[in-house]
């Protein structure tokens, strides 16, 4: 069972990273020697092995693509669908996943998209489990894509999103579906949660009970990334521990019989699963306790790995892409620690485990252990974690998750018997919980607040690997290392090297914001940024998300000067963020004064200038301007002025540059053909979203830069860029969609 895991992880990973997937039908005709090979001794590793490549290769062929749905890219289409997720409500829409069940579009069936609907008087919405007729515009599912943090849109396509679609109109929704009984539970749970829970704590409690995806808190979700707490606030094994065991072990205290209380302890764990929202955490727990389950049932002694073994093999198997997912190598690797640290049997799994996981040295353990998958995913280390899990999580396995379950259960059995004193007994555990949660919430302020977080490099793949299987031997008592070498292999993750330009050179980091701007401007001793992205109606703030993520990531902790053009929330969104998480040593805005007073500098023998139209009457012809500039290239980021601010800036405006941050993201009432005769760019950088709403760059002015020969780059289309400016003039280096894009997240 063990090879056979570890072949088909090794066969996932190597086709996740494929660029092109090859065509695969010859391949096949190794079925019959797999399976011949198998039955001699010295050569069934190459038969597992053989059949591994061919149960991998057989699921990924048969995955949707986002390539797939390109041709219809934009194009309405008419739909019978069904609601397969959770409604999520916002304030300005609906969104909720359906699988397609036919189309006047053939490409269509099968395909599992992302709906948004416009909130409206006389819309009608339909329920998880409806089928809706309908009228939708499909969309490609593209995201931002960043060079340290890859693809937005990974996780989504690793779950079976393969598209997304506006919808235009909803003829008719038949009502729900039986099959579907556990999706509408969630949402019967979910709509009570959203009534009776605090606003504050609403998504959490949702998100520990149900699995609900609903958007944490701002501030919240930084303090459990730096104190290292993510897995206390998501369905984990420990849920199943509680709901599975919890009735194995009451049912044996009033006398239930071995297999009888074996076997509805096994029942309710997967009904739990069901409408858990089936997590791959989850999905591991339920995995091991039932086969643990069986063997009690059956009698028989199994080895203390071979359930983490079942659960991992079939993992693979019933989720084609389950270790492109972080969620994924946490859940595993964390479970493999414990099990190699604990000393007793599984079949007291949540006892030991848990008294195994509530001590300093594991806790300490744990954390080195996941420091190269955090390396991978996170980018970030917390050293607090240690001490705050220690604390946090005695007061979420005691004080919130116990009536959190209690509260669900309750509900549901208020449903089943009508009864509203269960419904109010369901209420007061909800209480209960929430003040468990309150606590929890002030302990991981408390340890937030001690700045315990550090970057992690991003370090080579298989150097990953090899570190964690190093520790991982280390932990299970064989001693082929010594413990300082295992620390020692650590310090390159610990210590990013993140390699500057040198004397009289730039390099230039656009990152892909979606529709706003920031780029990061490094020389051999400085950082400067300029705009901090943007911060949307709907709550998402870029300058959290994206921008401090990126700038941490190459070692720009310390911004020396950052440069806000001008208050839009397209460019000024993240600036109270970045200076909470960033050392800003100073902000310069149109308000400072400093844009007005045409303030020069020189850094690294780079020459800096800022400057902005005085008599400007609108916030974008207000812009801060920035030329950089040596004797070998010339760089300008122009903002959102406007024609009438350029005309009047010319004699400001180096002539020819090498460089140009497209002004107003490309609209029509900017870069005039006055402006660029004056200019004459060689590299012209778009910063807009990806459809966006403006239409930006309009396509009058595309044709504009490439009448003067311009090469015009757009973040929509290439995600972020970087460049490098030095005595040779500028250069392209990278763009973030050709690092990061592989088979299965093409979108063309």
């Amino acid at each position: 069972m063990a090879q056979f895991a570890v072949l088909m992880l090794a066969m996932q990973q190597g086709l996740l990273a494929m660029r092109v997937l090859p065509e695969a039908e010859l391949i096949w005709l190794a079925l019959p020697f797999a399976l011949g090979v198998l039955g001699y001794p010295h050569l069934r590793w190459l038969g597992a092995g053989v059949l591994a490549i061919l149960v991998q290769w057989s699921l990924a062929t048969d995955q949707n693509r986002p390539v797939e749905l390109f041709s219809a890219a934009n194009h309405p289409a008419r739909v019978v669908a069904e609601v397969v997720s959770l409604v999520d409500r916002g304030e300005y829409y609906v969104a909720y996943d359906v699988s397609i069940v036919s189309t006047d579009d053939l490409n269509l069936v099968g395909h599992r998209l992302r709906l948004y609907q416009t909130i409206g008087s006389d819309c009608e919405y339909p329920e998880p489990g409806s089928e809706i007729h309908g009228l939708i515009l499909i969309e490609p599912i593209r995201g931002v894509a960043n060079l340290e943090s890859g693809l937005s849109s990974d996780v989504s396509i690793l779950k079976g999103v393969t598209g997304s679609g506006k919808v235009v109109q909803i003829k008719r929704i038949s009502p729900e579906s039986r099959r579907w009984l556990p999706l509408l539970l969630r949402d019967r749970i979910s709509a009570w949660l959203d009534l009776h829970a605090r606003s504050d704590l609403r998504s959490i409690i949702g998100a520990i009970t149900i699995g609900s995806s609903g958007s944490q808190p701002g501030e919240l979700f930084q303090w459990i990334e730096r104190t290292g707490t993510q897995h206390l606030l998501v369905i984990s094994g420990l849920h199943l521990s509680f709901v599975g065991w919890g009735v194995f072990k009451g049912l044996r205290w009033l006398g239930c019989g071995l297999r009888l209380a074996s076997m509805l302890g096994c029942f309710v764990a997967m009904l739990y699963f069901l409408i858990s929202g089936q997590a791959l955490s989850v999905q591991r727990a339920t995995l091991m306790f039932l086969l643990l389950a069986v063997a009690q049932i059956a009698s028989l002694n199994l080895g203390r790995f071979t359930s983490f073994w079942f659960a991992l093999s079939m993992s693979l198997l019933v989720t084609p892409w389950a270790s492109g997912y972080a969620g994924f190598w946490y859940s595993f690797l964390a479970v493999a620690v414990l099990l190699l640290l604990s000393q007793r049997s599984l079949a007291s799994a949540p006892s030991s485990l848990l008294a195994v996981l509530l001590s300093i040295r594991t806790q300490c353990v744990l954390l080195t252990a996941l420091v190269p998958v955090s390396s991978q995913f996170m980018n970030t280390v917390s050293f607090v974690a240690p001490l705050a899990n220690l604390i946090a999580i005695p007061i979420m396995t005691g004080l919130v998750l116990p009536p959190a379950l209690l509260a669900v259960a309750t509900f549901l059995l208020s449903l089943a018997f009508d009864s509203w004193m269960l419904e109010a007994m369901a209420i007061l555990s909800l209480w209960v919980a929430e003040w468990g949660l309150r606590l929890l919430v002030q302990v991981l302020f408390f340890f937030a607040e001690l700045n315990g977080a550090a970057q992690l490099a991003k370090l080579p793949l298989a150097y990953g690997v090899l570190l964690g299987f190093t520790i991982l031997v280390f932990v299970s008592g064989i001693r082929l290392v010594d413990s300082g070498l295992v620390l020692i292999a650590l310090l390159p993750l610990l210590q990013p090297k993140i390699s500057r330009p040198a004397i009289g050179e730039v390099k230039i980091w656009v990152m892909d914001v979606g529709q706003g701007t920031s780029v990061l401007i490094q020389t051999a001793s400085e950082n400067l940024l300029y705009d901090t992205g943007p911060l949307t109606r709907t709550g998402f703030n870029a300058g959290e998300r994206i921008v401090a993520p990126e700038l941490q990531a190459v070692g720009a902790h310390t911004v020396h000067r950052l440069i806000v053009s001008h208050n839009d929330t397209d460019h000024a969104g993240g600036l109270a963020v970045l200076r909470k998480r960033l050392d800003v040593k100073s902000v310069i805005t149109p308000q400072t004064g400093h844009c007005r007073e045409y303030q020069s500098w020189t850094v690294d023998s780079v020459d800096f200038q800022l400057f902005a139209w005085r008599g400007a009457q609108n916030s974008n012809n207000r812009s801060c301007l920035l030329q950089i500039s040596t004797g070998s290239f010339r760089l300008l980021f122009a903002g959102d002025i406007e024609s009438e601010a350029e005309l009047v800036l010319m004699e400001e405006l180096l002539p020819k540059v090498d460089w140009l941050l497209v002004p107003h993201h490309g609209a029509k009432t900017s870069s005039s053909p006055a402006f660029l005769n004056h200019v004459r760019p060689q590299w012209a950088i778009v910063s807009a979203g990806y459809a966006n709403g403006y239409g930006h760059p309009h396509p009058r002015i595309v044709e504009r830069y490439r009448k003067r020969g311009a090469s015009l780059v757009s973040t929509a289309e290439v995600g972020a860029l970087t460049f490098h400016a030095n005595e040779n003039g500028v250069r392209l280096l990278e763009t973030a969609r050709a690092a990061h894009e592989y088979h299965w997240n093409k979108t063309r």
